[in-house]
């Protein structure tokens, strides 16, 4: 009886090594920025990442909900783009800011083109529009 081979492979052995303490193997550019973003509070380090979750358009503007201190391409009731500073936490749709929850207490519901309403830091009605 002849024999066949079915199948035929190569095993490979490769010795490991124990990486530099501290430093983490193969991180992607993103997540190493989004891993060295913290904040000390009362001697503990807290994260601080940049959230967003949504998509972004052909023309650059985004439509979700960002979380962070970042800027976003932001289009202006004339439907020019110009660059908006997020601080907080910010919806967009299409590019149009729908609404801001910022760090120093003011609230702005709406798009400021159709229905806003605006709470400044005071916590008094700054403003509507509808």
């Amino acid at each position: 009886m002849q024999k066949k081979i079915i199948a035929a492979g190569q095993v490979s052995l490769v010795r490991l090594s124990d990486g530099k303490p501290g430093t983490d193997a193969n991180l992607l550019d993103w997540v190493q920025e989004w891993n060295t973003n913290k904040t000390e509070i009362n001697g503990n380090q807290l994260i601080t990442p940049k959230i967003f979750a949504g998509l972004k358009h052909e023309d650059q503007t985004v439509s979700g909900v960002a979380i962070g201190d970042f800027s976003f391409l932001h289009q202006t009731i004339a439907g020019d783009n110009n660059t908006i500073s997020v601080n907080g936490i910010c919806g967009f749709s299409k590019g149009h800011t729908t609404f801001r929850l910022e760090t120093d207490g003011s609230v702005r519901i709406g798009r400021s083109d159709v229905t806003s309403c605006l709470v400044k830091d005071h916590g008094y009605l700054d403003h509507a529009v509808f």
